[in-house]
């Protein structure tokens, strides 16, 4: 009898697949002290399947009963692998990553749980684990040693005894703390695993591509053009210390550089200089992954490329690719260059989902490259920090943080450009009182070249929009789907290259790290940090100096100001605080040389009054981390994730990604779960392109399949403003807080 793990593949071929792949993905990591450890758990993932039940399951192509294998693999795993090394600690580890490999990665208080469970039900014949059990062991000597020869299978024990030699071990355990080693290693086991089972039951190959060579970078900066001003000083001197560093094994840099100075550049030939085998360029928001990624198109060959976030599965069928192959491979990060979000990075490590630990092994022996670090959320910040540098000592890391306005967790910041810049001067007026947004607008010159209004809330940057009344003034924020959001982000962008005029109404989706440079930009009264982050796109290219002018905001009828709606009274009272001890009373006018300075005052600030690092979310955080429970360890970077989810058919390209969306859902599986997996989850990626998410319920059509709300394309006008994007009935107070 052939023994099949998938209809196409018999099961001694899948397991040896598994375990080899698994082991060269761990040697790649740079731990081969696990390779045996991932070499038995890739053999014996699927043990289970020996069973007649699987193997009726395989061929009938219906749900049997007690054909389910992961709990019982799991417990061979563990007692072949105790046997051999007598780690009870690495044992768990193997035995939780088999036990979880098709769901999330489960900690030891889960694991010991079922555990104890089963020492009950193994007394009855009728359980699945006491069928399974048996099943095997009949097959055992003559079947499975002989064709999992090359694992030097031991011989079974009975079944109690097997239970109950688990579960002692593993209970022993419980409540010992263990440290950021332990943790990551079991990271690694259960993603080189989970990759390498997909990758074998996908028949996937890896591409065959390696991290272009350093000089690629310096012939591409040498050929850009020049504006011949003291930005290209600046970038120089940036470069320049580029060219000249040599990163130490596993170091963890620290730049601190102006913003338009070429940080991008100057970063990724710093990381390529790492000898690592993979770079991952991360960053906050999805409009500067693209503006990153055509960057780096224009310096290295796309095909090099893999720009990943939520519309990144943007395929188009016509193009004659395998999506199934196409989606695994974005998935697992196989590409030497990634350029991707924080959350994405984050979720990556400080996880349990299945589909984001997959990739953790090619972040290992990679070079990180931290963009716009300041974009990350106050509370989380020190969380996340650490999670970087113990990844760094145990995952063999190389890791460069980037920003303009280093927050205060990180030390020995380097400054290479010794240059200070004085491309413009923050204007704070009149603090004591507020304006309304209407009131803004009539202090706002439009006569000063290029301006860029930027506001707190969508309801006050709508306002200003409709109170300046001109054709001429372009708008942005996440109420506007993305497709047009970015697209006219480029647009801007090139009017503002070839010297127009432009207004732009904004909220701060533009605040880090976009490449828009204007004369002159007004903002109401936020987090410190975030204003310098708005004067960036002030005279960005060292053209004449600009002016920021920032006002203290407050809508008719509201008692709260737009500041504290959205960051909170805590944050207000410390940027206020900053200001005062900056002697900044109704009036003052605060230039770039001396930016520095008032970001140490608030960060100092910052960090004694919120005490970020010592939060009980940290604290309850690192605990979970340090005893290995799993799946208790889930860090989201937006807490506040919006509540609505609508669907917009804006085009006819709307039109026809939901039409095909929905029938695809409706159609029953024909090729494959992997295959209709692929093309679903590539028409959801198209799809965001036309997704705005809301707190307030939309009046729309609801799809109980994907959870959206959908406007239909002869909807749109009642819902969606061509420039406002979408728009509500009844205005709910928690608007205030979307971007």
């Amino acid at each position: 009898m052939e023994f099949r793990s998938h209809p196409d593949k018999l099961l001694k071929d899948h397991l040896k697949e598994v375990s080899e792949n698994a082991e060269i993905y761990v040697k790649e990591a740079g731990r081969d002290d696990l390779s045996f450890y991932v070499k038995i758990e890739g053999g014996l993932h699927d043990i289970g399947k020996y069973t007649n039940m699987f193997q009726k399951f395989i061929s009938e192509g219906k749900k049997v009963d007690c054909s389910d294998h992961a709990l019982i693999s799991s417990l061979i795993a563990f007692n072949e692998t105790y046997r051999k090394t007598s780690d009870a600690v690495l044992s768990f580890l193997v035995t939780t990553a088999v036990y979880s490999h098709h769901g999330h990665l489960k900690g030891l208080t889960e694991v010991t749980n079922r555990l104890l469970e089963l020492k009950y039900k193994i007394r009855s014949s009728n359980e699945c684990i006491v069928k399974q059990y048996t099943d095997l062991s009949q097959k055992w000597d003559q079947v499975i040693k002989k064709e999992l020869e090359w694992l030097e299978l031991s011989d079974l024990p009975s079944l109690e005894e097997l239970v109950e030699s688990v579960t002692n071990k593993i209970f022993n355990l419980k409540g010992k703390k263990f440290g950021w080693k332990e943790y990551f290693d079991g990271l690694l086991l259960f993603s080189a695993l989970i990759d390498a089972d997909k990758h074998s039951a996908a028949e996937l190959e890896e591409p065959d591509l390696s991290l272009p060579e350093p000089e690629k970078v310096i012939r591409f900066v040498n050929s850009l053009p020049k504006y011949k001003n003291y930005i290209d000083e600046i970038r120089e001197e940036l470069f320049e210390w580029a060219r000249e560093k040599h990163p130490e094994e596993n170091e963890i840099m620290v730049l601190s550089a102006p913003t338009g100075s070429g940080k991008t550049l100057s970063g990724v030939l710093v990381g390529l200089k790492g000898k690592k085998r993979r770079l991952i360029y991360s960053l906050p928001f999805i409009s500067i992954i693209e503006q990153t990624g055509s960057v780096l198109s224009n310096a290295f060959d796309k095909e090099y490329i893999l720009m990943y976030h939520h519309l990144s599965y943007n395929w188009n069928e016509t193009e004659n690719v395998d999506l199934e192959s196409r989606m695994m491979l974005a998935e697992s990060w196989s590409h030497p260059i990634i350029v991707t979000t924080f959350e994405a990075f984050v979720s990556s490590f400080l996880s349990n989902k299945n589909s984001y630990l997959k990739r953790l092994h090619n972040l290992a022996n990679s070079f990180i490259i931290f963009d716009e670090v300041q974009s990350l959320p106050v509370e989380k910040v020190a969380l996340v920090i650490e999670a970087i540098k113990e990844m760094n000592r145990n995952l063999n890391t190389g890791v460069l943080l980037m920003s303009a306005t280093v927050p205060f967790p990180l030390e020995n910041i380097e400054k290479p450009v010794k240059m200070v810049p004085d491309r413009y001067t923050i204007h704070f007026k009149e603090l004591d009182s507020y304006k309304t947004p209407s009131d803004l607008t009539q202090l706002i010159d439009l006569s000063r070249g290029s301006v860029m209004i930027e506001m707190n809330s969508v309801a006050s940057a709508e306002e200003v929009y409709q109170s300046l009344r001109r054709k001429d003034v372009q708008y942005l924020s996440t109420r506007v789907i993305p497709k047009e959001r970015i697209k006219r982000i480029f647009e801007l962008k090139e009017k503002l290259n070839r010297h127009e005029n432009v207004i732009l109404v904004t909220t701060q989706v533009v605040e880090a790290g976009v490449d828009l440079d204007f004369t002159t930009a007004y903002r109401d009264l936020g987090p410190f940090d975030s204003i310098v982050q708005t004067a960036g796109r002030v005279n960005r290219n060292y053209k004449n100096k600009g002016d920021l002018w920032v006002y203290r905001i407050k809508r008719k009828g509201r008692e709260r100001s737009d500041f504290e709606l959205v960051y909170g009274k805590i944050t207000e009272n410390i940027t206020l605080s900053t200001l005062e001890e900056l002697s900044i009373n109704k009036n003052l006018d605060l230039d770039e040389k001396n930016v520095e300075k008032a970001l140490s005052i608030y960060f100092s600030k910052v960090k004694r009054y919120l005490r970020p690092d010592q939060s009980r979310f940290v604290e309850q955080t690192l605990e979970n981390i340090k005893k290995l429970e799993y799946d208790l360890v889930d860090v989201k970077l937006i807490d506040q994730m919006l509540k609505y989810t609508v669907f917009v058919e804006y085009d006819d390209e709307a039109k026809e990604i939901w039409n095909e969306l929905n029938s695809e859902l409706n159609e029953k599986i024909r090729s494959g779960a992997f295959a209709k997996r692929a093309k679903i989850k590539t028409l959801i990626g198209r799809a965001q392109q036309y997704i705005v998410n809301l707190w307030e319920k939309p009046e729309a059509e609801y799809s109980e399949r994907l959870g959206w709300f959908y406007v239909p394309y002869k909807e749109v006008e009642r819902h969606y403003d061509k420039m406002l994007g979408f728009r509500t009935r009844e205005k709910d107070s928690s608007e205030d807080l979307i971007w």
